[in-house]
């Protein structure tokens, strides 16, 4: 293990002493390899300036480290990820949390919405600690819809359980998306019903994720 390593390190030296711009290289790896689902090309491009040139001369050398699934790249290879990890960030937290927040910027800004999108951009406004931006994605209505279901709704919790923490409460934030989202879109009242009917059984499943912070209303003393 040790061999393959230095072996490793030793590649990621050598390419970036030899490249016009070592930043850029730095940027993509470290976004690879923070990434949840996955970036496309498009959008690592996108991150750090670089041009497609520079992006297939990594691959050329890196493939063989990445995994490529439905166009979303992402760093695999274990010993590479601690690599990177031990090269870049370890000593320098800060440079990982603004690519956090960074990717999810160019998530918003570039990304059209789905399920993959969202799961990324929540995954790293959570990473960088950036509380409000969370909470604005996740209180968003249509966000909401696509994010709660089986595979997604215990991290839609756990956004939930931090975000209490910094005096955001889940049932306030969906009443007032939903008054928002009768004022811009004037559903009928059989569509509001039915997005009260998805809200509704959420918070009671994240009532089951009680903590300290959760509003005295919602665990009221016996008497």
């Amino acid at each position: 293990m040790t061999d393959i390593y230095e072996l490793n390190s030793y590649l990621l030296d050598y390419f970036s002493q030899n490249i016009t711009d070592p930043e850029k290289f730095k940027g993509i790896l470290v976004a690879l390899n923070i990434t949840e689902k996955g970036l496309s090309e498009e959008e690592l491009l996108a991150l750090t300036n670089a041009r497609q040139k520079e992006w297939k001369m990594i691959l050329a050398i890196f493939k063989t480290f990445m995994m490529n699934y439905k166009d979303l790249w992402k760093i695999n290879n274990e010993t590479f990820k601690k690599v990177i990890r031990i090269k870049y960030t370890q000593d320098d937290h800060a440079y990982a949390v603004k690519l956090h927040n960074d990717i999810a910027e160019i998530l918003n800004k570039k990304t059209s919405n789905s399920i993959r999108k969202l799961e990324e951009e929540t995954y790293h406004l959570y990473m960088c600690k950036n509380y409000f931006k969370l909470k604005e994605a996740v209180s968003n209505i249509e966000n909401f819809l696509l994010l709660f279901n089986p595979n997604n709704k215990y991290d839609l919790c756990r956004y939930w359980q931090n975000l209490e923490q910094r005096g955001f409460d889940p049932s306030s934030e969906y009443t007032k998306a939903v008054e928002g989202f009768e004022l811009h879109y004037r559903p009928t009242q059989e569509d509001t019903f039915m997005i009260i009917l998805q809200v509704s059984p959420f918070l009671k499943e994240f009532s089951d994720f009680e903590t300290n912070f959760t509003p005295q209303f919602r665990h009221p003393p016996i008497r």
